[in-house]
């Protein structure tokens, strides 16, 4: 009688071990947060092309307007790819939050365009934004100081970027700060573009962060699997051997728009971005480096404008020291081999 219950109790052992290992053997799963950029198209690709799966970690893409931000702010994602200024938002706005990495520019993507040349910008007049936020009032500072004003002397209003365009194209904004490809329907209701983010260069530098206790609970190796992943897809992105399906990873992912874009419009939006190489991601992403800086002359603004709602440096902000270990080990000779 007791070789049946021997037989049993083995066979659920065996069960339970089966369990066990099936489960240490799931990968890790993260969701990063991003909405329709041109210069984001890395993750998309990153994602489409299995590139963190290989590395032994599931990464899903979540992009809609909207998601880079608020997505992070009710923890719907892990972590976000986003302006830089948009972390300092949050931070403004009591999350705690950690920026990982500086990865590319706005480069001319983002544009401040008048209804009336002939009739800039001046004191009292509103300015609309598709984001209020640190982000959009960097580039949005730097072009009230050609006109000798400061954000204090404008009245910036919101709007998500489909808005933005109605209220430009119907009179009830006369200067707006939009981005590609939004900006481009305005551009063709006869606005002219005064200044974008490629006339004051860095202005609006993009990257990798999310709130310190969600990094914080990813594993180190993780979070560099997740760097490696989006570096292996920029090189991909950039070989022109994979234009066609660069493309329709691109209208397929990163905009889904009803009607595909064609080769020259998504040259010239990848034309008004800059994405780093290894080289300046190093010489960005270093302590005291270009997105110390960033951030610190952002504080800067803020506080003279006089809409610093708390206080935040560099050196609470960034800790781009995993990016800086994977850049490292990427650019490490090859060790000769033996004879």
């Amino acid at each position: 009688m007791q070789r049946p219950l021997l037989f049993l109790a083995l066979c659920l052992l065996t069960c339970v071990g089966s369990g066990a290992a099936s489960a240490a053997e799931a990968p890790r799963s993260y969701k990063i947060g991003m909405c329709p950029w041109i210069a984001w198209a890395p993750i998309n690709v990153a994602e489409a092309k299995g590139l963190w799966k290989k590395r032994g970690i599931d990464v899903q893409v979540v992009n809609q307007l909207g998601e880079d931000t608020s997505a992070i702010e009710q923890r719907r994602v892990d972590l976000a790819i986003d302006m830089i200024g948009n972390f300092i938002g949050m931070q403004q706005k009591g999350i705690d939050m950690t920026i990982l990495a500086e990865l590319d520019w706005s480069n001319g993507g983002d544009k401040i365009i008048l209804r009336d040349k002939a009739q800039p910008t001046k004191a009292g007049e509103s300015v609309g934004v598709y984001h209020n936020d640190p982000a959009v009032l960097m580039l949005l500072a730097r072009y009230l100081e050609t006109r000798k004003l400061t954000l204090a002397d404008v009245k910036v209003v919101e709007y998500d970027p489909e808005a933005l365009n109605g209220h430009f194209i119907t009179g009830s904004l006369s200067a707006i700060l939009t981005y590609e490809p939004y900006s481009l329907q305005a551009e063709k209701d006869g606005g002219t573009v005064v200044a974008t983010s490629a006339t004051f260069p860095g202005c609006m530098p993009e990257g990798l962060g999310g709130r310190r206790e969600a990094i914080a609970a990813i594993p180190k190796d993780d979070l560099k699997k997740i760097i490696e992943g989006w570096l292996e897809a920029v090189r991909w992105s950039q070989d022109p051997a994979n234009w066609a399906e660069y493309r329709d990873i691109v209208n397929a992912r990163t905009f889904a728009e009803p009607t595909p874009f064609d080769d020259a419009a998504i040259k010239d939006m990848l034309a008004n971005v800059s994405i780093h190489d290894l080289a300046t991601l190093r010489t960005r992403n270093t302590i005291g480096g270009g997105l110390s800086k960033h951030v610190d002359d952002t504080r800067n603004v803020l506080n003279k404008a006089g809409l610093m709602k708390s206080e935040f440096s560099a050196n609470t902000l960034v800790d781009t020291s995993l990016l800086l270990e994977v850049i490292q080990a990427e650019t490490r000779p090859a060790a000769a081999s033996s004879p």
